[in-house]
């Protein structure tokens, strides 16, 4: 990732789109860290997808680097609709859509509930896992099916970054579940700068989650 494969004399740009540390904090090790920092001195330019990584530059690795959008928001949700129209990929089977990567065996009751409340039919765009013996096997979804998915949903639950991405995409209410494990520099940059801190909530207090209106003509500006 840091093109170690270049050739010191090489007059190839080196250039970082919106590149991820994924937390906080470098999770470089200590033996890796002197030739990582070297390597990426002799980038013409970096750009990172949080803001916390502007300062993982500077202060670990001594580069200079741009705060920029994630890949997907270069495009235009117009953009995103095609992909799917053009295949003719058939409605989803609900309402509410869920796109859960981690689900610790609480998130199902607590879909249940914001499903009642809100008077929506759940649906995912996940994987279908078969369990064979001791083999898995996964079913993927298009992606026309995943992207189409978000267009049909009245409101999200994910704890998944590109899932929040898309809600903001398409316009669609969401709810966000922290999720550590996958790191969450991610997930609090995304929002801060749009304003939606309050989308991100903790699994335990999705009963007591208090939705406010998203101005989208606000987001649409940032």
């Amino acid at each position: 990732m840091f093109l170690s494969f270049l050739s010191d004399d090489s007059k190839a740009k080196r250039i970082a789109y919106a590149a991820s540390f994924g937390t906080d904090d470098s999770f470089i090790s200590s033996d890796k860290l002197t030739a990582c920092r070297d390597l990426l001195k002799r980038f013409n330019f970096v750009s990172v997808r949080e803001k916390s990584a502007v300062k993982i530059c500077k202060d670990v690795f001594d580069v200079e680097s741009v705060h920029v959008l994630d890949p997907t928001m270069l495009l235009d949700v117009v953009d995103y609709k095609k992909i799917f129209e053009s295949t003719s990929t058939p409605n989803s089977s609900g309402t509410l859509l869920t796109y859960i990567l981690d689900d610790d065996g609480r998130i199902k009751a607590k879909i249940a509930l914001v499903a009642r409340e809100k008077n929506l039919v759940p649906f995912s765009v996940n994987a279908l896992e078969n369990v064979k013996s001791t083999s898995y096997t996964y079913r993927l979804p298009s992606v026309e099916t995943w992207l189409r998915g978000f267009h049909d949903a009245e409101f999200v639950i994910t704890d998944s970054f590109h899932a929040c991405v898309f809600s903001i995409l398409y316009h669609k209410p969401f709810i966000c579940i922290g999720n550590k494990n996958r790191g969450m520099s991610r997930f609090d940059s995304l929002l801060n700068m749009f304003g939606l801190e309050n989308r991100l909530v903790d699994i335990n207090d999705i009963a007591n989650y208090v939705e406010k209106e998203i101005d989208w003509e606000h987001v649409d500006k940032v």
